[in-house]
């Protein structure tokens, strides 16, 4: 997207050069020192727009807009002060200045117009958050009028502690050099998954049968997905991808879910990665509206790295996710929720 930027710049020089043709090579000659401020001035305009791309990819669009509106008010500056400073050639002045104000004109309007769609989106997103989140929130408060699910919630704290003092030092990533079957990169990465998932489902499906609840199979991530949040969310590390392989397990109780997060700590063929206490959700103290729009459940990152199937295929060391619900939060979310949800994220470009 650059290239937009170094069109200003390239516009710049070519009026010089053609001004220059036309016979007024003593008049450059004389403001040589301006053409190199002028010169100076769209390099660091470019230069700048070129780090804030590489630190905020995901703001792209903003940056080439603003990168191409200080171009060409730059330009319009630099033909204006000419055109008054000018003895000769005014009349050329004159139309190059028009020429570039009408572009100035144009590129703010198109600007402003785009702001403003931009910013009725986030209040849509907001909008749409914060009306689900209210119907997440009633239903947890008359959860937590029930003493016996309460007291649940204590042993879902005391699993979460227990899973989490089982779990290894391994950061929660994927492997950067990752190879499978001859592809590298984030392609080996979902060639892992497709290769994995039925393995973690059939584990999945084995917790819920000792611990009591419901199975949810989940496909792998869908590939576009993913790239938006390599791209929205990781700043394009596509390593920090640990959930293309998940499952969903849906409990009626608190303490049927505290037995899983024991049953899967306890079990021989995984190894639990040690991540934040924020993903653990079903607590008093977690403020959900704040932090994921009202809606709670419990997330495990793991590896099937004893699972002798997942080591022959050479997937052992691939991280997934395991997502624990209760039954009264995952009906919320399965009957329009996540749809409300999934068109928050997107008008957010989260």
């Amino acid at each position: 997207g650059s290239w937009q930027i170094c069109v200003a710049i390239t516009t710049g020089i070519a009026g010089n050069e053609s001004l220059l043709a036309e016979g007024y090579s003593e008049q450059f000659s004389e403001n040589g020192h301006n053409d190199s401020i002028q010169l100076g001035l769209l390099c660091g305009i470019w230069a700048g727009a070129l780090i804030l791309l590489e630190r905020y990819p995901a703001r792209s669009y903003y940056t080439l807009s603003a990168s191409l509106l200080f171009a060409t008010a730059e330009y319009t500056i630099y033909s204006a002060i000419f055109l008054v400073s000018s003895r000769t050639n005014k009349e050329a002045w004159y139309r190059r200045f028009l020429v570039i104000l009408s572009v100035f004109v144009c590129m703010l309007l198109i600007s402003s117009v785009t702001y403003r769609r931009r910013q009725f989106a986030l209040r849509e997103s907001k909008t749409i958050l914060k009306r689900e989140s209210l119907r997440y929130t009633m239903e947890w408060m008359r959860l937590g009028q029930d003493e016996v699910f309460v007291a649940g919630l204590g042993e879902i704290k005391i699993g979460w502690e227990y899973a989490q003092g089982k779990a290894g030092d391994m950061a929660k990533r994927q492997q950067k050099g990752v190879r499978f079957l001859g592809y590298g990169g984030v392609e080996a990465l979902f060639h892992q998954a497709d290769a994995l998932n039925p393995l973690l489902q059939a584990k999945a499906a084995g917790w819920i049968k000792a611990s009591g609840g419901e199975h949810h199979a989940a496909g792998v991530k869908g590939e576009e997905r993913a790239l938006q949040k390599v791209f929205r969310a990781y700043r394009e590390q596509w390593t920090c991808l640990c959930d293309l392989v998940r499952t969903s397990l849906v409990f009626d109780s608190p303490q049927d879910l505290a037995r899983c997060l024991h049953i899967i700590a306890d079990d021989p063929e995984v190894e639990l990665l040690r991540i934040s206490y924020d993903k653990c959700r079903l607590r008093v103290d977690f403020d959900a509206e704040k932090r994921t729009g009202g809606y709670r459940d419990v997330q495990l990152s793991l590896c099937l790295a004893n699972h002798e199937e997942a080591k022959e295929l050479g997937c052992a060391a691939h991280v997934v996710e395991v997502q624990l619900h209760l039954k009264r939060m995952y009906c919320i979310k399965s009957d329009d929720g996540h749809t409300a949800y999934v068109r928050a994220r997107n008008l957010a470009s989260d």
